[in-house]
């Protein structure tokens, strides 16, 4: 057997279907012997099945039942079980490519002397009935923003997504590992890769590293995101208030919360009235794209331009939301 080169990472909470799926498709991976998996199970209600708690898969899988803490203690967790030189971060609802783990560990190998995390390609899964909002988000940077992306450039810490990223362990732990000053939700890799980016270390895209991502969103699912990451910036502006001018070019001062405010005031009437056009989005036909192919990334980037405004909003409404439950204090 060859020796343990890397540790997979694996946030989860009440998705047990969902994981299932991911260590199956860990369980065929074509570098079978040089990994482990660590399953972090932040504050699941419901207990796991038989196939995971029993951990009777081809590769090593530890279980770690936690209290809710998170997903940066989960994951800091997680790192304190790990033993691979090599971390490989992958979210509960993505299923990897079977060289997977094999092209993260070439990448890791090819960039021996160097500060390189890399990143790997998150495919939206595709349905049997996919919609104009399945294809906006997969062909645009509305979540990821792949499609600008090119293979083996270098990219800044804002493109660490853990939905599919490895990086050197050791930088990790040197690093203090994740920040759990953040809330429950959002930001803990870019916080993180910030942190790292200070030390010299680098984002490469490595798409040979595939990951299927099975998560599908509605427009009012996608809209409470938003809003959710809202509400998470200020608990990152709070644990790290330099991270948060980086992501934002801003500082989150009395002069921005009255800037959020203001917009909020000034566009509720705009907004009201392209809600629920948006919200259809998903009844309309991925087809609509399929009339003009010449001009397709013309027309995505045309819709997404019109949902720019209800975004923001959103952002916004989340932001002010907990700043009134809870002022922020940094330092």
């Amino acid at each position: 057997m060859s020796p343990l080169q890397a540790s997979v990472i694996i946030p989860t909470h009440d998705r047990w279907a969902n994981l299932t799926r991911t260590l199956d498709a860990l369980s065929r991976q074509t570098a079978a012997g040089q990994f482990e998996v660590i399953v972090a199970d932040d504050g699941s209600d419901q207990a796991p099945p038989n196939e995971v708690a029993a951990g009777q898969w081809p590769m090593p899988v530890e279980l770690l039942r936690l209290d809710h803490m998170g997903i940066g203690p989960a994951k800091n967790r997680a790192l304190g079980a790990a033993g691979g030189p090599l971390l490989i971060f992958i979210n509960d609802d993505t299923y990897p490519q079977p060289d997977f783990v094999g092209q993260h560990l070439s990448a890791w190998q090819q960039s021996t002397g160097r500060k390189l995390m890399h990143l790997g390609l998150t495919r939206w899964r595709q349905w049997q009935d996919q919609n104009l909002f399945d294809c906006l988000l997969a062909e645009s940077g509305m979540i990821f923003f792949y499609h600008n992306l090119e293979p083996r450039r270098l990219y800044n810490f804002r493109h660490a997504w853990n939905c599919n990223l490895s990086v050197d362990a050791a930088a990790v732990r040197e690093a203090g590992g994740f920040n759990e000053r953040l809330g429950k939700f959002f930001f803990e890799d870019l916080e993180l890769a910030f942190r790292l980016e200070q030390r010299g270390w680098r984002v490469r895209y490595w798409p040979e590293a595939v990951v299927t991502h099975d998560h599908r969103y509605s427009p009012q699912g996608y809209l409470a995101r938003e809003r959710l990451l809202g509400r998470m910036s200020v608990w990152l502006w709070r644990a790290n208030p330099e991270c948060f001018g980086a992501i934002y070019q801003t500082d989150l001062d009395q002069r921005y919360i009255d800037r959020c405010r203001r917009l909020v005031a000034e566009q509720t009437e705009a907004v009201s009235g392209f809600a629920p056009q948006f919200e259809q989005w998903h009844r309309r036909s991925a087809g609509e794209l399929d009339h003009c192919p010449d001009r397709r990334q013309a027309a995505v980037e045309q819709l997404v331009q019109a949902h720019r405004t209800l975004k923001r909003y959103t952002f916004n409404q989340g932001l002010l939301e907990e700043i009134a439950q809870h002022a922020p204090a940094a330092g």
